[in-house]
């Protein structure tokens, strides 16, 4: 469920930028909204609040959709509506319900190292509530790129468990 959830919740943090970007499609501002939630995450983390970060996504989200729900009823913009629209959601939601099925039921990948490593830095920021770099962490590679475990964990805190 919580995939689910992270899908919709990047689909609405999506929709604000395809209202600001007037010629621009849903496939060509998602990293925007990818981007987006990861330097609020990070914001969040650096004060060892990503669990607030989270949650300040979903109202962000929330909002957002609200926001474009009401520019598209009642402002009646259609051009947003059509933009938003776009085959790049429809691939989008394929994709992500595609990685869905493929990796539901499977537990842990252990054969690599780096797989682990990255799952001690997801671990590691899940049980501190802050960057893997944090006083008490872990991690052998402090210095670790924190975009994708942060969206990871981010994950992990819509499910509620590691």
């Amino acid at each position: 469920m919580a995939f689910f959830t992270c899908l919709l919740l990047l689909i609405l943090l999506t929709t604000p930028f395809v209202l600001l970007f007037r010629g621009r499609r849903f496939e060509e501002l998602v990293p925007a909204a990818l981007i987006f939630a990861v330097l609020t995450l990070y914001l969040f983390g650096m004060f060892h609040a990503l669990r607030a970060g989270s949650y300040t996504l979903i109202a962000l989200a929330a909002g957002a959709g609200a926001y474009f729900l009401y520019r598209v009823i009642f402002r009646r913009d259609r051009d947003a509506l059509r933009r938003f629209l776009s085959p790049g959601l429809a691939a989008y939601a394929v994709m992500g319900i595609a990685a869905f099925l493929i990796t539901s039921g499977l537990t842990a990948m252990v054969d690599n190292d780096s797989f682990d490593h990255w799952a001690l830095v997801v671990k590691n920021m899940y049980l501190l509530n802050a960057l893997g770099n944090a006083e008490g962490s872990t991690v052998a590679f402090q210095s670790y790129p924190p975009g994708v475990s942060l969206l990871q964990t981010w994950l992990m805190l819509l499910g509620g468990a590691y």
